[in-house]
């Protein structure tokens, strides 16, 4: 007849002691569940049990006592013989759930959107877009849900999260926020890391966002800015920078970026590369004489730097994109027109005006206009163009675009007619 065990007691546990010499004590509780008691004191619970397969004797640390009650130890011992049951090796079964805890929590929301952004966004989009990707969840999302294990976000977390955001009316903001943690939830259901997106639908929850677009003004009312920025306070290369962007239709970012080495005065041209572009995309600029003198001033101010527009703090790097807004602003055009509107007014002046094009750059007028916008890659016109016409197209419609805005000035003096 086997030996019956009787079942330990918390009194024995915490009284038990080791006899002089002896490394451990072990107790008994039955079902495989045995307390080792060591000389240092320590206290070990453990598990013996028969592996259900090969049947060699196994042990399995469920850990130390009080943290891990009597109670809780025999709850482990019967989930065990349960697996046992089952044909399980519990040790092994205990590895998988405790490698899974560890995956989890190194695979946490904002682990995956860097890992998303470094790897797959920034090559796709400007340095500078990708960094504002990155700061947008930083401070929208990562303070809620940055910490949380990926595989464990739900889409009530999310919602949660930008809530403050819709509290506060920015829903233009919040619809980039939607989808940038979508895009990242769909990076993780493509690496496996998650088995669906949960995310999908939460833009659902908040008001839609209507279209919001740059203050900008009419082509008719350039003479009204050019005539500001005359008699403006403001140093004469943030002026430059104004009036460069106003003629090149660049975005704020890409004007400050502009570099000496990026401009081919032989071939006239301004070759940004596509680290400084918003479609990551090189994009090539014909140059027209306004812009050269504007360019030709600036060389007296920045030619001994790589930069064509220097900060005046640090001229290691270009001035900040928010110059030109500054500038605008502080001269009567808050509300009115932002440094990016003024692509706005190039855009509707050159597809208004049309009559003075000549044939081929009127046949090809809304696409040339958007690829000197840089809306579109260069290969929807290429068809039409081989390169030198493709050039020379644009560079037509610059002129022409040149030519309007010296028009509007006539009367006020502007950088680039200082040196006529």
């Amino acid at each position: 007849m086997p030996r019956r065990t009787i079942p330990i007691s918390d009194t024995e546990i915490r009284n038990t002691k080791v006899q002089d010499g002896k490394k451990e004590k072990v107790l008994y509780d039955g079902s495989g569940l045995q307390m080792h008691i060591q000389a240092t004191g320590s206290r070990i619970w453990r598990f013996r049990y028969k592996h259900p397969i090969k049947g060699d004797r196994k042990f399995i640390t469920f850990g130390h006592y009080p943290a891990l009650t009597l109670s809780k130890a025999r709850e482990m011992t019967s989930s065990a013989h349960r697996l046992l049951t089952s044909g399980l090796d519990p040790q092994f079964e205990r590895e998988k759930e405790l490698q899974a805890k560890a995956y989890e929590h190194s695979n946490t929301f904002a682990k995956i959107a860097n890992e998303f952004i470094d790897k797959v966004k920034s090559k796709k989009v400007s340095q500078n877009h990708a960094e504002a990707i990155k700061d947008s969840l930083i401070l929208h999302v990562f303070p809620y849900v940055g910490k949380k294990p990926i595989n464990v976000l739900e889409a009530l977390d999310f919602i949660e999260a930008l809530r403050p955001m819709s509290n506060k009316g920015t829903l233009e903001q919040l619809s980039r926020v939607c989808q940038r943690i979508n895009e990242v939830m769909d990076y993780a259901v493509n690496c496996g890391k998650i088995k669906y997106n949960p995310a999908q639908k939460i833009s659902k929850v908040f008001e839609s966002s209507k279209d919001v677009h740059y203050p900008t003004i009419r082509p008719t009312e350039l003479p009204t800015l050019i005539k500001a920025l005359a008699y403006a306070n403001i140093q004469r290369k943030t002026r430059a920078l104004i009036e460069f962007q106003l003629h090149t239709m660049t975005r704020p970012i890409e004007a400050v970026s502009a570099q000496w080495n990026h401009i081919d005065f032989s071939e006239r041209v301004w070759k940004i590369p596509a680290k400084i572009m918003k479609m990551k995309k090189d994009h090539t600029i014909p140059l027209t004489e306004p812009v050269l003198k504007i360019l030709q001033f600036m060389k007296s101010i920045s030619g001994c730097n790589d930069l064509v527009f220097p900060s005046s703090k640090d001229p290691k790097k270009h001035m900040s994109s928010s110059t030109a807004n500054t500038a605008l602003k502080r001269n009567g055009f808050k509300g009115v027109l932002v440094a990016h509107g003024m692509r706005s007014i190039a855009s509707t002046y050159l597809n208004e005006n049309t009559d003075k094009m000549i044939p081929i750059v009127k046949r090809h007028r809304k696409e040339l206009i958007e690829v000197c916008l840089a809306h579109k890659e260069r290969d929807e016109v290429r068809e039409a163009y081989n390169h030198a016409e493709y050039i020379e197209a644009r560079r037509k419609i610059l002129n022409e675009w040149s030519d309007f805005i010296l028009k509007s000035a006539k009367g006020f003096g502007t950088i680039s007619n200082l040196l006529d």
